[in-house]
């Protein structure tokens, strides 16, 4: 590991237990028992130091996307884990994090952000072209629309669910009424078949 990685890893420890508004560079600088002056040689500044860490952790999600494009033909379970990872990112992250961030980095948490949801957005239409192709969704429909539906569901159901106006349930409910009117026969089979399944092992 090298100082800007070291610098990173001690950083984001503090960031975690203290959120991103109270922790000083001269408290990084002292856990970490190093001078201040190399903390900057390596960063510009505190909002800079956030910038890398933020775009660190986006950028696994921007992975584990990429990874379930490359691991998995059956379309309807990539759909659902492009859903979870995003719930995960949420449920992983500190809620003091995401509150300083929102309050007093928004313009990081913006840019950032956006890598996350092209990630998001070109999975989920990769993921809705090989249904096509595979026969399981209707050649009709429009990709580009269909996919910012399944992305305002995700977001719409993270949101509500955390202020406890819906369940889990109800929000995968919304996900399979939008998925059954995009499947063909083949795939409302499937789906079908699955709930049956489902069903058996209760």
């Amino acid at each position: 590991m090298n100082t800007r990685e070291r610098i990173q890893t001690g950083a984001f420890e503090l960031f975690k237990k203290r959120g991103f508004k109270s922790v000083t560079m001269d408290e990084i600088a002292k856990s970490l028992q190093m001078s201040k002056r190399t903390i900057y040689e390596n960063f510009e500044d505190k909002h800079e130091l956030i910038h890398t860490i933020i775009e660190i952790e986006i950028k696994k999600s921007v992975c584990q996307f990429e990874n379930i494009m490359k691991n998995n033909d059956n379309v309807y379970v990539t759909l659902q884990q492009i859903d979870n990872i995003h719930k995960e990112s949420l449920k992983n992250s500190s809620p003091l994090l995401q509150t300083d961030l929102k309050k007093y980095y928004s313009a990081i948490l913006d840019n950032v952000a956006k890598l996350f949801f092209e990630a998001r957005n070109k999975a989920i239409n990769i993921t809705l072209a090989q249904g096509i192709k595979q026969g399981v969704f209707l050649e009709s429909i429009n990709i580009n629309a269909i996919a910012l539906m399944f992305e305002d569901i995700m977001d719409f159901s993270i949101r509500k669910i955390e202020e406890k106006k819906f369940t889990d349930k109800d929000m995968i409910d919304c996900f399979v009424v939008l998925l059954r009117g995009i499947s063909t026969e083949k795939g409302l089979e499937y789906m079908s078949c699955k709930k049956n399944n489902q069903q058996n092992k209760i």
